[in-house]
C-alpha cells in the first residue's frame, strides 16, 4: 500500500478528534458525520467488530442533533448566541481598550 504512512496518521487522529467532539459536545454534527463515515469505511473494508453498532448509533444521533444546542459547547456556538454576543459591542469594547 503506497499511502500506509498517511493512513496510519489520519485514522488515529480522526478517531481522537471525533471522540473529543462528541464527549465535549463541540462541533457535534461534523464529529458525528466523520465518525459515521469512518465506521462505514471500516465496515465496508471487512472489519466486523462494533462498527455496525457504532454506525447505527451515529445515524440515530444524527436524527436527534437538535439536542446538542442545549447540552454541551454547541449551545454556545449556535448562530443566535454568536449574533447576540456581537450585538453587545463586546469586540468594539475590546478594541477600544486595546487602543488605550
Amino acid at each position: 500500500m503506497p499511502n500506509v504512512k498517511i493512513i496510519n496518521f489520519i485514522i488515529p487522529w480522526g478517531e481522537i478528534l471525533v471522540g473529543l467532539g462528541l464527549i465535549v459536545g463541540a462541533l457535534t454534527l461534523p464529529a458525528l458525520i466523520a465518525g459515521a463515515f469512518m465506521n462505514l469505511n471500516f465496515l465496508l473494508a471487512g472489519t466486523v467488530s462494533t462498527n455496525p453498532i457504532l454506525l447505527a448509533l451515529a445515524v440515530i444521533l444524527l436524527f436527534v442533533i437538535k439536542g446538542t444546542q442545549y447540552y454541551g459547547i454547541d449551545h454556545f456556538l449556535t448562530k443566535e448566541k454568536i449574533n447576540k454576543f456581537k450585538d453587545t459591542n463586546f469586540f468594539k469594547k475590546i478594541r477600544g481598550a486595546a487602543a488605550h
